[in-house]
Formats: C-alpha cells, sequence, structure tokens
C-alpha cells in the first residue's frame, strides 16, 4: 500500500482538488484507493457530499477503529481536527493505524491542512510521497523552503521510529 499526501501550508492552492483527481485516477486503474481527508476545513468532505458521523478525528482520538470511519472508501475530515496536541509519540497515530489497512487498499490518499501542526506530521510520517501543490506567486514558492526543511526533518523521526 502506498500512501501519497497532498501538501502545501498554505492554502488555495490545489491540494482538495489534486486528492480528488488522483483518486479518481487511479480508481479508474482498478486500483483499491482509499480517500482521507485529514483537513478541519473539511472541504473534501463537501465536495463529496459525504455523511458520516464518524469521521478521522475519531479515528486518531481512539474513539472508533479506522474500519467504522471508512465509507465508500472515504474517510471524512473534521473540524475537531485543529483540537488534536502534540503529545509524546502522536506523529506517528496515523501511521501506526494505516498499516491495519494494507491489505484492501493499493493507495492512500492524504488531503492534508494548511499547516504544519501535529496533523500535518501524522500525514507525513504516515507518507510514501508528497506532492507539494503550490501556485507560481512568491508567498506559495516562499513556503516550500519551510516545507522542504519539515519534510526532512520527519524523515528523521521516521527512521528513529
Amino acid at each position: 500500500m502506498q500512501v501519497i499526501s497532498i501538501i502545501n501550508q498554505k492554502g488555495g492552492v490545489g491540494k482538495t482538488t489534486t486528492a480528488h483527481n488522483i483518486a479518481c485516477g487511479l480508481r479508474l486503474q482498478a486500483k483499491k484507493v482509499l480517500l482521507l481527508d485529514l483537513d478541519s476545513q473539511c472541504n473534501l468532505t463537501f465536495a463529496l457530499n459525504a455523511k458520516s458521523k464518524n469521521n478521522i478525528y475519531d479515528v486518531l482520538t481512539g474513539k472508533i477503529p479506522i474500519n467504522e470511519a471508512i465509507i465508500n472508501d472515504f474517510i471524512a475530515g473534521s473540524q475537531h481536527l485543529v483540537t488534536l496536541q502534540n503529545k509524546k509519540r502522536a506523529e506517528c497515530i496515523l501511521k501506526y493505524i494505516l498499516q491495519k489497512l494494507e491489505p484492501i487498499y493499493d493507495y492512500v490518499i492524504i488531503d492534508t491542512p494548511p499547516a504544519l501542526g501535529i496533523v500535518t506530521i501524522n500525514a507525513l510520517t504516515a507518507s510514501d510521497y508528497v506532492i507539494i501543490t503550490t501556485t507560481s506567486d512568491i508567498f506559495a514558492i516562499q513556503g516550500i523552503r519551510l516545507l522542504t526543511d519539515t519534510i526532512n526533518a520527519v524523515k528523521k523521526i521516521v527512521i528513529i521510529t
């Protein structure tokens, strides 16, 4: 199973659209794909008109197992994601949870929030690949350096764990 996070700490650069389109393209190739909305803005959840009482926040906080949050190969986002706190070893929670899905899915595509907090760090530690979406303005490009530094720091965390 390959985990791909669509990332940029800047909003409005096409992360949600990219995540959705990659998932659709892989499904057209007969791949089994889980699409995950890890953004507290829940734009992907809204775009898919997904209605679920269970969501990724419930999974990350241990309220439910991941399989209870999956509906039509999608896990809904939650506005409560912004309340997740940095706790010891919290940066690897998603990685361990997603490992349970390896026999089921070929790919997990993660739409991340426009921030570099604990939620994004979880996406990075769980990911095999990242796609950085951006626009061509100076502010979006400026943030890529910080993002690259964060990705390199997360690589060190993953190697240690």
